[in-house]
């Protein structure tokens, strides 16, 4: 009995000092409002102002006793509660002085409101105990520290004023400690909200929960904000960590223990500062392996309790608009790997396929919004640059760029996005990428249909370049071999590029005159030469190559690609409807001495495989043949017409060259047996005027006359009169002796 009678009496002293503590601290609260309200109203009406010192001076005298207090002897829980009054002291402060005109419309929000109280000398001392305060809990029981201030953030923007100061006085020491508690705050709601859902609480319990825990976070996000615009390393330090260490964790029964993510992600619904902070921090880590665990950690939280007042896709869509262009480059080279890689999640969709079948559905709006942007952008403001507007070159060149024409060519329902994008690009870059861009089209696709992706781009990008096509005809051949580096492949694309042109030409021969198509310029007129003659140039050394390996079959593709290339290339039967494109085979001279050389050598070529005795071989040569005599003799126009016999006297000579290769004879024409007697005759007299020489002649002269006396007298020049007088094979000659090999080989 005697101890419990110790116990109550004890019990009740405690009760005693708490009171008179409370009473204390609830009077200091009363003088700093007073003072407070006495020096704002000296500042708005001065002839209304009274002396208050004697108010100021009570109330610093009391709080300097507490502070005294709280620094010579630690009781953990005592300066708790003084912390914890200090807090609701600053709220009250800001609440009741929220109307004045003294604090209406400051121009830096809480750092004004803040330099004002400072003004007031008992609330600048009421700051001097808070600091004093957090010293010794930071030092004692830092997390006990964090949660009151934590608790005091439900009274939102008007603690603001008193978590700025904070994080300038104590900018290393709290970020830790403040994120830790935040997050493990953030999970307490989780918790909270899931037992009273349990329990089935009233709607209204439930609002309460949302509206205290949001005030919190709110406030929490706001002092993110100012300590990244102070540059804050160690706030950098801890983001990163607690970032990676949620992402790395793994469900447990579809739970998540580490909800940090999800914490961040909810500050970021308080702000959109608060996300562009996070983005810039954090570039490295935004991956889409990243971003598809994030977003499953998000959608195993109530979106209540994230975002409750709009679905994620329209929240992302509004925090899309509101990123800065650093942030937004960061955003959208992410997105468009998740969006046009089809391989981007096999390594996720084993673990759960419904977020990825979700990613994939809704990216779709995200990149739309975002691709709007940049063509916004590109639009309005003449010669813009990719340094003041960086999103537009983050697939614009190299294998990114062709990354997305790829996925344009193979995933139709991108195309839209894609080639909107690619006309930004255009818009930007200037000419010179659109062609490439052209360029690269035509290399990808492989199918005739997919190049519909090529034709759509050109309906957006002709009217701003109209000679776009003829700038991507001068660097084709180029680019081909840049992509074909990119992907190193094995073998030259230029068959793919060789079927697509004819593809194209094709396309604007038979089109209707109202379509747009007819009018993109697909033909090369002025370009006819250069394109032609880089092209075959390809085309022989790839042929040349192919035989060399025995891939026979490859080069009769290349021959008969080039035969039709040239075949649709000609003029239109009918020249033409008036306002229809006109179409004439028209070249340099540089160019159509060139072409006529590599059309000779690709029909050698075709001919050598007509001699290796491949079955459809000669099928293959005759289609060739036929085609370029047309072209040649035909179709060319009129002041090219003299170059037909170039082409004719190179393939012969090259046939003479190769004989004993081609034809399997020997190479001196002189052992060629002919049954013609005209031809017989025609060797005879070369033979007879090769046997005369000039030597022959100096040896027959009589030793005793001078070489001037033989001038004239028929001794000297005989055998090169002799020779003038045998006309040399002429080239019709020639065509019957290899059109006579042929049809014997």
């Amino acid at each position: 009995m005697r101890l419990w009678s110790l116990l109550n009496q004890r019990r009740k002293s405690e009760m005693k000092t708490f009171q008179k503590k409370k009473a204390v601290l609830g009077f200091v609260g009363l003088l700093i409002h007073e003072n407070a309200h006495q020096c704002f109203l000296s500042k708005e009406n001065p002839q209304c102002a009274v002396d208050y010192s004697s108010v100021e001076n009570a109330a610093i005298t009391l709080m300097k006793m507490v502070e005294n207090a709280v620094a010579s002897s630690f009781i953990k829980q005592s300066v708790i509660d003084v912390l914890s009054w200090c807090c609701s002291i600053s709220s009250e402060l800001s609440q009741h002085n929220a109307g004045r005109s003294t604090l209406m419309n400051l121009p830096r929000g809480a750092e004004s409101i803040l330099d004002m109280f400072k003004m007031v000398g008992s609330v600048a001392q009421l700051i001097k105990l808070i600091d004093a305060t957090i010293n010794v809990l930071l030092a004692k029981c830092p997390d006990e520290c964090m949660t009151v201030l934590f608790d005091a953030s439900r009274n939102g923007s008007h603690f603001n004023w008193i978590w700025l100061h904070i994080a300038i006085t104590f900018p290393g020491s709290i970020v830790d400690h403040l994120f830790t508690v935040g997050a493990a705050q953030f999970r307490a709601y989780v918790d909270d909200f899931k037992v009273k859902e349990r329990t089935q609480v009233s709607a209204a319990v439930l609002a309460g929960i949302h509206e205290d825990y949001n005030m919190k976070l709110s406030s929490l996000s706001d002092v993110f904000n100012f300590l990244t615009r102070r540059s804050n390393t160690e706030l950098e330090k801890v983001v990163s960590r607690m970032i990676k260490d949620s992402l790395d964790s793994s469900a447990k029964d579809g739970v998540f223990e580490n909800l940090d993510f999800v914490f961040f992600f909810k500050l970021v619904t308080c702000s959109v500062e608060t996300l562009r902070c996070l983005i810039r921090q954090n570039a490295d880590a935004a991956t889409p392996s990243n971003f598809f665990r994030g977003i499953r950690q998000l959608m195993s939280v109530d979106q209540r309790l994230v975002l409750s007042s709009m679905p994620y896709m329209e929240f992302a869509k509004q925090m899309v608009r509101a990123l800065d262009v650093q942030s937004l480059s960061v955003v959208f080279s992410c997105i468009m790997e998740m969006a046009l890689d089809p391989l981007i999640f096999s390594q996720f969709e084993h673990q759960d396929p419904g977020v990825c079948r979700a990613i994939r559905e809704k990216i779709v709006l995200v990149v739309d919004e975002i691709v709007n942007l940049i063509v916004r952008a590109a639009h309005s403001k003449q010669n813009l640059s990719i340094v003041d507007y960086p999103p537009a070159a983050e697939f614009a060149s190299g294998k990114r760029l062709q990354f997305v024409i790829d996925a344009a060519i193979s995933s139709p329902p991108w195309a839209g996005s894609v080639i909107r994008y690619l006309h930004a690009v255009s818009i930007i870059y200037g000419e010179a990428k659109a062609a490439e861009i052209i360029c690269r089209f035509i290399v990808g696709c492989v199918e005739a249909q997919s190049l519909s992706a090529l034709c759509a781009f050109l309906t957006t990008i002709v009217p701003y370049y109209p000679n776009v096509m003829r700038t991507a005809y001068e660097s084709l051949t180029n680019i081909m071999k840049v992509v074909d580096t990119e992907k190193d492949v094995a073998k030259s694309s230029i068959l793919r590029v060789l079927n697509n042109i004819r593809v194209l030409l094709e396309w604007e021969q038979t089109a209707e005159d109202s379509l747009q198509l007819k009018y993109f310029r697909l033909y090369p007129d002025a370009t006819f030469g250069e394109l032609y003659t880089n092209l075959l140039y390809e085309v022989l050394n790839t042929a040349e190559d192919c035989i060399a390996a025995n891939e026979m079959q490859m080069a009769m593709d290349l021959v008969l690609a080039v035969s039709r290339l040239i075949e649709v290339t000609a003029p239109y039967t009918a020249q033409f409807k008036e306002g229809s494109p006109n179409r004439s085979v028209k070249m340099q001279i540089r160019h159509a001495y060139k072409l006529m050389l590599q059309l000779a050598a690709l029909q050698r070529i075709a001919l050598s495989m007509v001699c290796r005795e491949h079955d459809i071989a000669i099928s293959v040569f005759e289609e060739y043949r036929t085609t370029i005599f047309v072209f040649v003799y035909q179709q060319l126009n009129p002041l090219l017409r003299g170059y037909n016999n170039l082409f004719l006297l190179s393939f012969l000579t090259s046939c003479v060259q190769d004989a004993k290769a081609l034809f399997g004879d020997s190479d001196d024409l002189v052992a060629w047996k002919y049954e013609s007697e005209e031809r017989a005759s025609k060797l005879a007299e070369i033979e007879e005027a090769q046997e005369e020489s000039f030597l022959k002649a100096i040896e027959a002269m009589p030793l005793g006359r001078r070489p001037n006396q033989l001038a004239h007298s028929g001794i000297i020049g005989k055998g090169a009169r002799h020779l003038q007088k045998v006309d040399p094979p002429s080239v019709r000659w020639l065509v019957v002796i290899v059109q006579e090999l042929v049809a014997v080989s």
